[in-house]
């Protein structure tokens, strides 16, 4: 059997497989922005939290450690201005601890001015629980169960925070069949002596269950070494324990002297399993730190630790500081470690950003996509993000006015805040989007062919199309080896707009860039042949809309999908009167949900959710109740949304 079409199907199973073969299996560090990171796995399904300008928890889902995944809002702080927990939620954590989930977390009543200096002092910290009553902690079903006693005289508190002692950085320890719980605090009630920068020691107390300590606390360590002090500021201190089990032994990885300065690193204590952790001869504390910042890595700290989707390797993520000088802007990064000859964690010499490295064992690398279609009509902000894996300054990235914005949030732009399309990689193909670039230095537009994307101006491989507003141009960059250089640049034709048609086109070695249907730039260049698409911007908020990938080598319109994606198909008929058909493609059993709204975001129609096979499916929609108009309709699958237009015409 030689006919044509055998031969066409060969070519294109082959092909398929060169594109399996060259799906990205490394990654970079910093995988994000942020500070004081946690992961926890469990079931195969990574989780991670983390607050929102302090105000409220976002859990985290992903089967990727290179990647955050999903977010979801889970709880707000509350509205009561008596509350003792009004704002600054700082490390929060995730724990799955007698089959229910419960978040740890700091927070307190805002900072407080220094009443000699002025100075702003946080002394109202303490330390509260969260406890799930579901078993998926994405959910809002959170109970909050109150502060906990973090002080030397629990039978006479009064459950308030003022008879309370500050405490930060709270995480449990179960051993054997106790709970007990390890957190960083003052000695006193007070901080007020010396501007804000009472010591902090590391303090132990036994728990009644997750959400009561049952006993006075006692100290186990403090800033004892050189190491621990810092030379750039007044502040002493031990913080971020977090608890790393080995063989016979528990070890408790902390953080010190000042998170703000370069001098932040990682010490180390032990106990032997079996002996009584709340005494605190008992401890072990290494004069030496574990893990400190280098030349060009620095102020590494407050890690949390998991193992690869495989299980086979053990990994730290930590934080770390983006410049030498004092301040806030941190990243977060991960780095595989081992174990020494006696059993003690060797975290080795933290990896210069930029540096590629393998993924973690048994982690999938992005699959090659097929077609990518989302017009943000629908002001979706829960599902929408889910498509986009972003690599910037929180807040900086948002479906808003059913429009996708870039670099609108309160965070300066020197990063090149970018996005890509979550788990697909293409070759060749036609991309389209609406863009609009409005404030600032007014550049922004689309990159393709990324590999090894992390966050940082030019922590990526690939190309960059994009308009320079202020010139009113076009052009064409190249980010290699941590170098960004322009390939082309010319001028637009007709007046500058406000909104803008973009265009890639890209066949083999060929990349051509189209703005309102006119291609003004043509060029060769082999560098590179595949990787990830999305967006990026440079000093400039940036408008998206109608987004749309279309790779060059299946024809979806004649209904052959590659294998391994899924795809929404355009209704039939279109433009229709009172009924149409909905066709979609899975390419393996798994829960769908198809919704139709109004243009101005109504939920009109749901289908689902349903577990449904393999294969094409067809939904029947019924419109004869509605009015005339364009309604949108979207698929979710495999944690992925499709979306497109439909007209009624009655």
């Amino acid at each position: 059997m030689d006919s044509p079409s055998f031969r066409i199907k060969i070519g294109f199973f082959l092909l398929f497989i060169l594109h399996i073969l060259l799906a990205q299996q490394t990654f970079v560090n910093p995988i994000m922005e942020g500070s004081d990171p946690w992961v926890i796995k469990k079931d195969s399904v990574y989780y991670g939290l983390s607050d929102n300008w302090g105000e409220s928890l976002v859990v985290w889902k992903s089967d990727k450690l290179t990647d955050r995944g999903i977010r979801r809002t889970v709880w707000h702080t509350p509205t009561n201005p008596d509350a003792w927990n009004l704002t600054d939620i700082w490390a929060p954590e995730l724990h799955y601890i007698n089959g229910k989930w419960y978040i740890f977390y700091t927070a307190g009543r805002g900072a407080e001015p220094h009443p000699v200096t002025g100075q702003l002092i946080w002394h109202t910290q303490r330390v509260g629980v969260l406890e799930c009553v579901l078993q998926d902690p994405q959910t809002t079903a959170w109970v909050d169960r109150g502060m906990l006693y973090t002080g030397d005289d629990i039978e006479h508190w009064n459950g308030n925070w003022d008879s309370n002692i500050w405490a930060i950085d709270a995480t449990p320890l179960e051993m054997g069949d106790k709970l007990y719980l390890i957190w960083s605090g003052w000695d006193s009630t007070a901080n007020m002596e010396n501007n804000g920068f009472t010591q902090q020691n590391l303090y132990i107390a036994e728990m009644k269950n997750p959400y009561t300590v049952k006993t006075n606390r006692v100290k186990i360590a403090e800033p004892i070494y050189d190491w621990e002090q810092s030379y750039i500021s007044p502040q002493k201190l031990d913080e971020g324990p977090q608890v790393l089990k080995h063989l016979n032994k528990v070890y408790l990885i902390f953080s010190t002297p000042d998170y703000w300065t370069i001098e932040y690193k990682m010490g180390q204590m032990e106990i032997e399993m079996g002996k009584d952790p709340m005494n605190p001869a008992n401890w072990y504390k290494k004069p030496i730190p574990v893990f400190t910042g280098t030349d060009d890595v620095y102020s590494v700290g407050h890690g949390s630790f998991t193992t690869s989707p495989d299980g086979t390797e053990n990994w730290l993520m930590y934080r770390s500081k983006q410049t030498p000088q004092g301040g806030w802007y941190r990243d977060v990064r991960l780095q595989k470690f081992t174990w020494n000859g006696d059993g003690s964690p060797n975290f080795g010499v933290p990896q210069k950003a930029g540096t590629i490295m393998a993924l973690p064992s048994g982690e999938k690398g992005n699959r090659t996509g097929v077609e990518f279609t989302y017009n943000f009509d629908v002001d979706n902000t829960i599902d929408g993000y889910d498509n986009w894996q972003f690599f910037g300054w929180n807040g900086n990235l948002e479906i808003k006015d059913r429009q996708l914005l870039l670099g609108f949030g309160d965070f300066q732009l020197w990063n090149g805040d970018k996005a890509v399309v979550r788990g697909y990689n293409w070759s060749d193909f036609t991309m389209e989007t609406d863009i609009r670039p409005d404030t600032f230095a007014r550049k922004g537009g689309v990159i393709f062919r990324v590999q090894n994307p992390g966050f940082g101006l030019t922590l990526f491989s690939g190309y960059f199309a994009a308009i320079d507003q202020n010139t009113h141009e076009v052009f064409l960059n190249k980010i290699k080896n941590g170098t960004e250089t322009e390939m082309a640049r010319t001028s637009l034709d007709g007046e500058a707009k406000e909104w803008y048609h973009l265009k890639v086109q890209t066949d083999g070695s060929s990349i051509g860039v189209y703005i309102d249907g006119k291609q003004y730039i043509y060029i060769y260049d082999t560098d590179f042949k595949q990787g990830s698409v999305g967006i990026r911007t440079l000093d400039s908020g940036v408008r998206f809309d109608n987004f749309l990938i279309v790779s060059k080598y299946v024809s979806i319109r004649s209904g052959e999908v590659l294998p391994g994606n899924f795809y929404l198909k355009q209704n039939y008929p279109n433009p229709f009167n009172d009924s149409t058909w909905i066709d979609y493609y899975l390419p393996r059993s798994g829960m769908t949900r198809v919704r139709v709204y109004t243009s101005d975001g109504r939920l009109v129609k749901e289908y689902g959710p349903d577990n449904e096979n393999a294969g094409w499916h067809r939904l029947f929609f019924e419109g004869s109740h509605l009015a005339s108009g364009i309604y949108v309709y979207t698929l979710k699958y495999d944690q992925q949304i499709h979306a497109a237009k439909m007209l009624l015409v009655k």
